[in-house]
């Protein structure tokens, strides 16, 4: 027989063990360009504004130079989260304008029939802090850095979400990595 027990309680989100975060890892050029295509490539009439978010979303080609200039962060990554990664989805900017936001989600996504997993969360900032009022992006209830080309992934299982923004635009780059399921 099954023992039937109590769900166990949630731990609360430590970013030194759950969050692995390198601040200032894009220069700002790169960041400035990056919004530059965001802003020039934005899917038409794809502002996102179901399941309770409203963003506009560009995705980059495959072959961007981004990816390369990422691998050594995913690498570092792998070893702070003990975990294997087969690929990586497309990277996709964000934009957020004033009154944006995306509510609390999680980005897990299992992968039945291959047996993997959406495993990690990647995001860049790409935004100057001083460039949009509020639009802070959260998991759990850790605020991640503002600061330009700051880096953040965390398990893709964690709920996160962005406040919305009050003024002004927050841009960032997002992907995620899959590998064996957990």
């Amino acid at each position: 027989m099954i023992l039937v027990k109590e769900r166990p309680k949630l731990t609360k989100v430590e970013p030194e063990k759950n969050i692995f975060i390198k601040e200032n890892y894009l220069d700002k050029e790169l960041c400035k360009e990056l919004v530059k295509y965001g802003k020039e490539n934005q899917y038409p009439d794809k502002n996102f504004t179901k399941w309770e978010h409203k963003f506009n979303v560009c995705g980059l080609p495959l072959d961007h130079n981004i990816h390369k200039f990422l691998n050594g962060i995913w690498e570092e990554s792998i070893i702070f989260f003990n975990s294997r990664i087969d690929f990586i989805e497309q990277y996709s900017l964000k934009g957020y304008k004033s009154g944006s936001f995306f509510s609390e989600h999680i980005d897990n996504y299992i992968c039945v029939t291959d047996n993997i997993d959406r495993k990690l969360t990647l995001i860049v900032q790409l935004s100057e802090d001083s460039e949009y009022i509020a639009g802070d992006v959260l998991v759990d209830t850790v605020k991640l850095p503002r600061s330009i080309g700051s880096v953040i992934i965390f398990p893709s299982s964690l709920k996160h979400n962005v406040t919305k923004v009050n003024s002004g635009e927050r841009w960032s780059l997002v992907t995620w990595a899959w590998g064996p399921a957990f």
